[in-house]
């Protein structure tokens, strides 16, 4: 495992304050947790994609078996809003549950998480995303129920939020955000259609891929990184080309919890720094942005992450034996770009609505972005420019 040139000792954390359930069949045990929480009246946060493909069919059996009685609040955008998140957080004040259920890929959860939060402290969404106040009280109880192999949201103390007014994604973030309970039933993902698999798969890879590259020390967070790696390039192209083999989706949710858990400790980089305002100016969805950025930036931070990309290129399959490190990193670039290309979906953000004469104000945007002080190789505002004209 690449471990970067740090002081030693260094103090570091690790684990999480989510009981995570995982395996086939765990989005039926909501009722069971939920009593043994003491909770018997919860919001429940649904995307209505999830509800009107039947998957909640199974936690809401549990739920009445349980004798929970339960409010729905559905109104769930592609990418958490303020205004979502706001929707969520007056039923919460309203309803005033003995905890909240978030079901559906990362919007769900993230809102979810951010309701609960928020209605606990007082405020307004927009006072935390625009850090005029602090969570300081514990909220009530979230169970996060994934309904895709993704955003690891159900074990990151973070909510991505976006900010409408100012076209921009914040985090909420802190302990208080994390889910006491995470539940992950592969079977919940045999029927995400193919671009679906592949946006929030590869997602779940750049997750991995960049906090095992970035500047963090953080032993638990590599390794988990590496493994996240190496299950996702194995599985991801399969589950895209065949969605209903339930091993394979077993694989993917399982890589992308490990993606989850890597960035709670070990954070991102530039992708997702440079992604931010392709989601948030063209309505692309976060995992695809990511996808079609990731081997551009690979590309440009490689000078920075010899040791690292040589070890994802040996996690990704690639056979490194007798290379320099140099030529064995330039395999992992290779590695990646054959997988985004393989998942299909917009390899260009030409072909998401981005124009030419709007690179140099995203580039702006971009280089102003959290991640890039923790990026292998640093970026001046032309490179971030020249980033996205090769990507374009």
């Amino acid at each position: 495992m690449f471990v970067p040139s740090v002081k030693f000792p260094v103090a570091f954390s690790y684990g999480t304050s989510a009981e995570v359930v995982f395996g086939n069949g765990t989005s039926g045990l909501v009722g069971k947790y939920l009593l043994a929480l003491a909770a018997r009246k919860v919001l429940f946060i649904v995307d209505k994609g999830v509800s009107a493909a039947g998957l909640c069919e199974r936690v809401e059996k549990s739920l009445g078996a349980a004798g929970v009685v339960w409010e729905t609040y559905d109104a769930i955008t592609t990418e958490p809003t303020d205004s979502s998140v706001q929707g969520a957080v007056n039923l919460i004040m309203s309803c005033n549950p003995d905890a909240v259920v978030g079901m559906g890929g990362g919007s769900a959860m993230d809102i979810a998480k951010a309701a609960a939060a928020i209605a606990a402290n007082g405020g307004t969404v927009l006072e935390y995303l625009r850090k005029q106040r602090e969570l300081k009280r514990p909220p009530v109880p979230v169970i996060a129920i994934t309904t895709t192999s993704g955003t690891g949201a159900e074990v990151t103390p973070f909510s991505l939020v976006t900010d409408v007014e100012r076209q921009l994604k914040m985090m909420i973030e802190g302990p208080l955000i994390m889910p006491k309970v995470a539940l992950c039933d592969p079977e919940l993902t045999l029927e995400l259609p193919p671009l679906l698999t592949a946006n929030t798969g590869l997602d779940a890879l750049t997750h991995c891929i960049e906090c095992y590259a970035n500047r963090i020390f953080h032993p638990y967070a590599k390794f988990t990184a590496l493994e996240g790696i190496r299950v996702i390039g194995r599985h991801l192209v399969s589950a895209v080309a065949n969605g209903g083999d339930l091993a394979t989706r077993w694989y993917m949710m399982w890589g992308a919890n490990l993606g989850g858990l890597c960035i709670a400790r070990g954070f991102t980089g530039d992708v997702h720094a440079f992604a931010g305002p392709i989601s948030t100016k063209y309505g692309v969805p976060h995992g695809r942005s990511n996808a079609i950025l990731l081997p551009h930036v690979m590309q440009f931070s490689l000078p920075g992450a010899v040791d690292a990309y040589a070890d994802i290129a040996e996690a990704l399959g690639e056979n490194i034996e007798g290379l320099s490190r140099v030529a064995a990193a330039e395999r992992a670039v290779f590695a990646v770009r054959r997988i985004v290309v393989d998942c299909g979906g917009p390899q260009r953000i030409s072909q998401c609505g981005v124009r030419k004469e709007d690179i140099e104000n995203i580039a702006r945007d971009g280089f102003g972005r959290g991640n890039r002080l923790i990026n292998p190789r640093i970026a001046t505002r032309e490179d971030v420019e020249a980033i996205y004209r090769a990507a374009f």
